[in-house]
């Protein structure tokens, strides 16, 4: 893997992280900002338990969303250590500098290949 191609995987990564972040936290926030308005206004759309039970399922259901959403786009962009399976993009300056994994100490970059 070349540098280049290694910085093109992060951004990829990165950028496909705030979606994976962002995205379920708009699904997550948009009923409690709902029940929220309505509270203010005090429109009763539904009754209070009934409320409580649909941003509670927002709310716990964001957090196996990005986790499956972070496992699938570490998959996706393929930024793992090819030797030992482990994710690139947390060390990504460490690595540029040493070309090798923090893991297992295996040459992840490879100047010569092109």
């Amino acid at each position: 893997m070349t540098p280049e191609l290694l910085e093109k995987r992060v951004k990829s990564m990165t950028r496909f992280g705030r979606f994976a972040f962002f995205g379920p936290a708009l699904l997550a926030v948009g009923p409690l900002l709902f029940f929220c308005v309505c509270d203010v206004c005090h429109w009763h759309v539904v009754d209070k338990e009934t409320g409580l039970y649909i941003v509670l399922a927002g709310v716990f259901g964001f957090f196996p969303v990005v986790g499956i959403l972070a496992y699938s786009g570490e998959r996706r962009y393929q930024v793992l250590c090819p030797h030992c399976g482990q994710s690139l993009v947390s060390q990504y300056p460490v690595i540029l500098s040493t070309k090798t994994c923090r893991f297992c100490r295996e040459v992840v970059i490879d100047e010569s290949a092109q």
